[in-house]
């Protein structure tokens, strides 16, 4: 899938999270690039980090999202096996919980757990007019601007637009209601 994934070029550029040839370093690279640049253009700039909390609870949009990518038939019946009808229980000592259906998500620390991440929140680059960089399931949105004022009515207006198409609402740990710029 990683490699369908890749030679099909379905992952953003600005996504640096588990990919070949991409890192954390990158990430920090092009987040300060843009913001050096804005200082020398006299520019202000609003920078937001969100962190996704289980992004990988909406497992329908993921198949959904595969499914537009090509994914179809055979590989994605295999995928959906795999991440159905699984069950858990915890263990402490001797003591055993029963088993319970695990009714969403992924398996932690699964191989195609940071993958499936990766195409869940790789559209939200076309879902706004922020710079956007992403890594794994960090997400850095910084937009420009020539006055506080313009910059606070762009940012909030850019974050609507964020909340009505990408349905960050539920999945996002914090999302202001309005952000003040002074």
């Amino acid at each position: 899938m990683y490699f369908f994934v890749t030679s099909n070029c379905i992952l953003s550029p600005q996504q640096y999270g588990f990919r070949t040839n991409h890192s954390a370093e990158l990430a920090i690279a092009a987040i300060y690039d843009d913001t050096v640049c804005s200082k020398d253009s006299k520019l202000i700039t609003c920078t937001l980090f969100l962190d996704l909390s289980k992004p990988l609870t909406v497992l329908i949009i993921i198949f959904k999202k595969l499914f537009y990518y090509g994914v179809k038939r055979t590989p994605l019946k295999l995928l959906a096996s795999y991440l159905d009808d699984r069950f858990q229980c915890t263990k402490i000592g001797d003591t055993k919980s029963s088993f319970l259906n695990i009714t969403c998500g992924v398996p932690q620390g699964s191989v195609v757990g940071p993958l499936l991440n990766l195409i869940y929140i790789n559209d939200i680059v076309k879902a706004s007019n922020f710079n956007t960089v992403l890594y794994a399931d960090d997400i850095n949105l910084h937009i420009l601007g020539e006055n506080h004022k313009m910059l606070e009515k762009t940012v909030n207006h850019e974050l609507k637009n964020l909340t009505t198409v990408f349905v960050l609402t539920n999945y996002v740990s914090v999302i202001p209601k309005a952000i003040s710029c002074s």
